[in-house]
């Protein structure tokens, strides 16, 4: 590997969110001490990019996945296609930190592993902190990945080595809601991770998501995900915690700004499961922010806004593209 060959593949799935997909890859273009490659994987959108992006995408490599077959097959595409030794994963609607890649990976050698996550700090339309989910201790990871999807960030925390991934058969192009959960076990189950306790990953919480505005209204469609990865993984021993995941999906739509939607998954949670706990927060989701906080909806306190988060918003520091040293594949 010569000294300008890329050290990381970013591979970035979209479909429709041209606007989103710029911030997302802005944030790729501007990591800071690693040489990083874009791969974004284009899902047949019904609309061609805009000038803006197509300006963009050349600083990238653009993939067109036709006709749809879903975000596994399209962070697959990338995967194939990935010339660096790692490869690391970002929705098109989150943002990457300009230090998370040159982090997740000294910390991955650091500790002799094959994969590694950060934490992940949740935030609004308007890119403030709402939340942080810490990333847990790589000690025991495996056996609580048995009982939960707990790397936090989805498919944006995760940086692997390449050949690793490809050597585990990629993301199952069978599941989508879960599909990143699924490769995080078969991951964990034979590997070393290494963890990073900043939050290095902005995890955007709006309507549009695809988990809140297609999956959020069809909880029947993540009941049959989680019974598919539970059957993939019966011999493992996953045991799945159903009323946990209807208020985390009911949650995320009140997170959103959906409330009225919220209130309904609570509560329509709260009699499937008969789980007290979804029931009362149902009925929180139309009470005013200080019953909410007291339900445990959101943090009473604001979590702290990081350095980065602000200068992204402002649109300062390394995210003036032209400041740092990009790959072009």
């Amino acid at each position: 590997m010569t000294s300008t060959s890329p050290e990381v593949t970013a591979v970035i799935p979209t479909r429709d969110r041209w606007q989103l997909l710029r911030r997302a890859l802005r944030s790729v273009l501007s990591q800071e001490n690693a040489r990083v490659e874009a791969i974004v994987v284009d899902d047949a959108s019904r609309e061609p990019p805009d000038e803006e992006t197509r300006s963009l995408l050349r600083e990238a490599t653009l993939l067109r996945q036709e006709p749809h077959a879903g975000v596994s097959a399209a962070r697959n595409a990338g995967i194939t296609r990935a010339n660096a030794e790692w490869v690391a994963f970002l929705d098109h609607d989150d943002v990457w930190a300009p230090s998370k890649i040159s982090t997740v990976i000294d910390a991955i050698k650091s500790a002799e592993a094959e994969f590694g996550y950060s934490s992940v700090i949740g935030v609004d339309d308007e890119m403030r902190p709402l939340w942080i989910s810490e990333a847990p201790a790589p000690d025991d990871l495996f056996a609580r990945l048995l009982r939960g999807n707990v790397v936090p960030g989805g498919g944006s925390g995760v940086v692997a080595k390449t050949q690793f991934v490809r050597g585990r058969g990629g993301f199952d192009e069978r599941l989508s809601y879960t599909a990143d959960w699924d490769l995080w076990l078969r991951l964990a189950q034979t590997a070393r991770a290494a963890a990073v306790a900043a939050p290095l990953v902005a995890y955007s919480c709006h309507a549009a998501a695809w988990h809140v505005g297609g999956w959020g209204a069809r909880p029947d469609l993540i009941h049959e995900e989680l019974d598919r990865l539970a059957r993939k993984h019966a011999a493992l021993g996953v045991h799945i915690d159903r009323a946990a995941f209807d208020r985390y999906l009911a949650r995320s739509l009140w997170w959103a700004g959906c409330r009225r939607e919220a209130a309904r998954a609570f509560i329509s949670a709260g009699i499937r499961n008969r789980d007290l706990v979804a029931l009362a927060r149902g009925v929180g989701s139309f009470r005013s922010r200080r019953t909410a906080a007291w339900l445990r909806l959101f943090p009473r306190v604001a979590p702290p806004d990081p350095a980065w988060l602000a200068a992204y918003r402002r649109g300062s520091g390394p995210y003036r593209l032209g400041a740092p040293t990009r790959v072009k594949p």
